[in-house]
């Protein structure tokens, strides 16, 4: 039986596929694939998701945004449908609206 760490086993195929980023990268070191190959939330997406009644989009966008942004203050408002709250937008309303 051989355990991976040996010298003699080859790392299982899922593993290799994880360390290497889904085959993005020789080797990441001690980067976390995300913060090598992630490009961010699309905010605009997000935005136009919120504006038309997908609350968890809205709470995504005030997320990421940085609080001076527009887009937390769009976020942070479900879309200008209430006052900044702490309470999530999808909390507030459900998903699609549905409360």
């Amino acid at each position: 039986m051989t355990f991976y760490g040996s010298s003699a086993a080859a790392p299982p195929t899922n593993e290799t596929f994880g360390y290497t980023c889904g085959e993005r990268s020789t080797d990441p070191g001690d980067e976390w694939c995300v913060d090598l190959h992630s490009t961010g939330p699309d905010y605009q997406l997000l935005r136009t998701e919120c504006e038309e009644g997908e609350f968890g989009s809205c709470d995504l966008l005030a997320w990421y945004s940085a609080q001076e942004d527009e887009d937390f203050e769009f976020g942070a408002t479900c879309g200008g449908r209430v006052e900044a709250t702490e309470i999530q937008c999808f909390f507030q309303f459900g998903e699609a609206g549905r409360p």
